[in-house]
C-alpha cells in the first residue's frame, strides 16, 4: 500500500505543471457537480415540498374557518315542539295532533308515504330516540302516531 502511494506521487510528481493544474480544476469540478447533486438539488425539492404543504394547510384553514354553522344547530335553541311542528309544515305534512307531557311529545301526523318516512328519519336524526312509533295505512296516506323523548 505504502509503495503504491509513493509510486503514485512519483507519477503526480512527474507530470508536467500543465497537467496537474489541469487535474486540480478537474478535482473541484467534480467535486462542485456531485455537491450539487447530493446536497443542493434534493434540499430544494424537499423545500419545494414543504411550501407545496405549507400552503394547502393554509388553503384548509381558511376553508374551516369560513364554515358555516349547520341549521340543526340554530335551531335546538327552540323547543322539541316548535321545530317537530315547524319541520312538519314545511314538508307538506297535516299534524293532527301534538302532546306535551314532562319529557315525551305525542304526536299523530299524516300525510303521503314516503314524505312521511322521510321525515321521520329525519326527526329521528335531530331530536334523538322515537320511543313509541305506529304507522296505519287511512286511504292514500300513511298516519304514523309517535312517541319521541
Amino acid at each position: 500500500m505504502k509503495i503504491r502511494i509513493q509510486s503514485a506521487l512519483q507519477t503526480w510528481k512527474a507530470m508536467p505543471a500543465r497537467d496537474r493544474f489541469l487535474l486540480n480544476g478537474l478535482a473541484v469540478f467534480l467535486t462542485g457537480a456531485l455537491a450539487y447533486q447530493l446536497l443542493w438539488q434534493p434540499t430544494q425539492q424537499r423545500l419545494t415540498n414543504a411550501e407545496r404543504h405549507y400552503q394547502q394547510q393554509l388553503n384548509l384553514a381558511s376553508q374551516v374557518q369560513s364554515a358555516q354553522p349547520q341549521r340543526v344547530q340554530t335551531m335546538s335553541t327552540q323547543p322539541l315542539s316548535s321545530r317537530v311542528s315547524a319541520s312538519a309544515a314545511a314538508a307538506g305534512l297535516d299534524l293532527q295532533q301534538i302532546e306535551v307531557e314532562d319529557e315525551q311529545l305525542r304526536l299523530t301526523i299524516s300525510g303521503e308515504a314516503q314524505t312521511l318516512l322521510m321525515w321521520l328519519a329525519n326527526l329521528e336524526q335531530e331530536a334523538g330516540t322515537l320511543q313509541m312509533l305506529t304507522l296505519e295505512k287511512r286511504g292514500s296516506l300513511l298516519e304514523a302516531r309517535l312517541v319521541v323523548l
